[in-house]
């Protein structure tokens, strides 16, 4: 029987970490998110380790030159990676993993691990592109450059949106983790994975 591996991407604010905190604190089931590896910096908010592990993009860069990474993507000008051990991992405690990922991961693990995962794939859309910018530009933790970097990318990943299972609208941040636990429960309900 295949295992169940959950994908949720969207947009740059579309208040995923939010989102996902909810679907966390409210699923009765045992959900836990896939830690990923960035060169981004911090952010006030964040704790290294659970958010996100984070390296310097020197430290990523010595890894990609020593071959030591099979997968990774360079995001808004930052590097992103996982691997596969950490799914693994996950997926030997009895947890559905969660990973909250952009589309070209998707892609990766919709080619590679289609023969073990059942993959639920959501994306998380803002309630009109306008909003999106409006979120962006009041942002205020990156510089104008790389705002117009991530407006550019959220056009790109909008039109990818079709290879996603389900799309829901984060006009409501109650009611969309309502909605994504809903289908969560759904699929693995009717799929019984």
């Amino acid at each position: 029987m295949k295992k169940t591996l959950i994908i949720l991407s969207g947009c740059s604010w579309v208040w995923k970490n939010a989102v996902w905190k909810y679907i966390k604190e409210n699923s009765k089931l045992n959900l836990e998110k896939v830690t990923t590896t960035t060169s981004r910096p911090i952010r006030k908010w964040e704790t290294h380790w659970k958010e996100y592990y984070f390296i310097s993009k020197e430290e990523f860069e010595t890894l990609i030159s020593n071959n030591q990474l099979i997968e990774f993507a360079t995001i808004h000008t930052n590097y992103y990676w996982s691997t596969l051990k950490s799914l693994e991992n996950a997926s030997k405690k009895d947890i559905i993993p969660v990973y909250e990922v952009d589309f070209r991961w998707l892609k990766f693990f919709q080619e590679t691990l289609k023969d073990n995962y059942e993959i639920i794939s959501i994306f998380i859309l803002p309630p009109s592109f306008e909003d999106l910018e409006k979120r962006l530009l009041t942002r205020w933790t990156e510089t104008s450059e790389v705002i117009k970097i991530r407006i550019e990318t959220a056009k790109k990943e909008l039109e990818e949106v079709d290879i996603y299972d389900h799309r829901v609208i984060n006009d409501n941040i109650e009611r969309v983790w309502e909605e994504i636990l809903d289908i969560i429960h759904s699929k693995i309900k009717n799929k019984k994975i």
